[in-house]
C-alpha cells in the first residue's frame, strides 16, 4: 500500500513538471502574463499578428512591418493587392518642410527640392525616401538629365548648382548673372533654361555652362514678364519644340524660333 502511493505521489510531480514546461513554453510563444512582446524576434506574441524578425520592413511590399502589423493601405508603400493607383499610399512621407520642385529621373526616381531644409529628397517609384542632397541655400528649381545628373537653383547662392546622381558637385553655372533660379529645365541637346524671377527673364546655358541668350525682359507686353515663376519645354514627334513659361500676370509660349532650338 506505501508502495503504492509513493508511485502515485511520484505520478503527480511528473505530471506538474511536465505541465510547468509546457506552460513555460506557451508564453514564450504568445507573451506570458506580465511579459510584453517583442516585435522582431520571429516569434508572434500576444498583440502581434506577424513577426518575420529582421525581414520585418516599413519599406517593402507586402512586408510585415516593424510594428509586427501587416502591410496596409496608408502605410506609405504600394502594395501588390493596393495597385499603382492607391492614392493613400502615394503621398510624400518625410521630413519634407517647404517642398517647392518635383523633377523625374531615370528609374523612374523622384526628385524634390525642400527651401526651408536646404535639401533635395530623393524617392524611388513607391516613394520611399532613398537619398538626401544637402547643404544647399533655398533651392528652388530643379531638373534631371537623363543620365541621371542633378541641376539645382540655389536662390540664396544666385546660381545652378550641377551635381552627379552619387551627390559630388560637377558645376556652378550662372554665377553672379542668376538673381532667382525659380523653375529649370533641360532641352534634347542638354541645354539649361532658367527662369529668373527677379531678373524676369529665360537664362540659356550651353552643356559646357556658358551663357547662350536671354529670353523675355521686365514689362507686360509681348515677350515680356512680369514674374515668371515656372517653365517647361514641349516636344511634338520630331518638331524643335516650344518654350512654355508660366507668368504670375501672363502666360507665355514661346515657338521655336524664340525658345528651343
Amino acid at each position: 500500500m506505501e508502495a503504492r502511493m509513493r508511485v502515485a505521489h511520484f505520478i503527480t510531480a511528473l505530471l506538474g513538471l511536465v505541465a510547468a514546461i509546457v506552460c513555460l513554453g506557451c508564453q514564450q510563444m504568445a507573451g506570458g502574463p506580465g511579459e510584453p512582446a517583442v516585435c522582431g524576434n520571429s516569434i508572434v506574441e500576444t498583440g502581434e499578428v506577424c513577426d518575420l524578425g529582421p525581414q520585418n520592413s516599413d519599406t517593402q511590399p507586402d512586408a510585415c512591418r516593424t510594428n509586427c502589423l501587416p502591410a496596409r493601405c496608408g502605410d506609405g508603400v504600394i502594395d501588390s493587392e493596393e495597385g499603382q493607383s492607391d492614392e493613400c499610399d502615394l503621398t510624400v512621407r518625410s521630413s519634407n518642410k517647404n517642398p517647392i520642385r518635383v523633377a523625374i529621373g531615370p528609374n523612374k526616381m523622384v526628385y524634390v527640392t525642400d527651401a526651408k531644409a536646404g535639401s533635395v529628397f530623393i524617392y524611388d517609384s513607391n516613394m520611399n525616401l532613398r537619398s538626401e542632397l544637402k547643404g544647399l541655400d533655398l533651392p528652388l528649381g530643379l531638373a534631371v538629365a537623363p543620365d541621371g545628373r542633378i541641376y539645382v537653383g540655389n536662390n540664396g547662392r544666385d546660381n545652378v548648382e550641377v551635381f552627379s546622381p552619387e551627390g559630388a558637385l560637377l558645376q556652378v553655372v550662372g554665377a553672379g548673372g542668376i538673381q532667382q533660379p525659380a523653375d529649370l529645365a533641360l532641352d534634347r541637346d542638354g541645354h539649361l533654361y532658367v527662369v529668373d524671377s527677379r531678373s524676369r527673364v529665360v537664362h540659356v546655358y550651353s552643356n559646357a555652362g556658358q551663357p547662350i541668350k536671354e529670353i523675355g525682359g521686365p514689362g507686360e507686353g509681348s515677350g515680356k514678364f512680369k514674374f515668371p515663376i515656372t517653365l517647361t519645354i514641349s516636344y511634338q514627334h520630331d518638331s524643335d519644340g516650344e518654350l512654355y513659361v508660366g507668368d504670375q500676370g501672363l502666360r507665355h509660349r514661346y515657338p521655336p524660333a524664340c525658345g528651343v532650338d
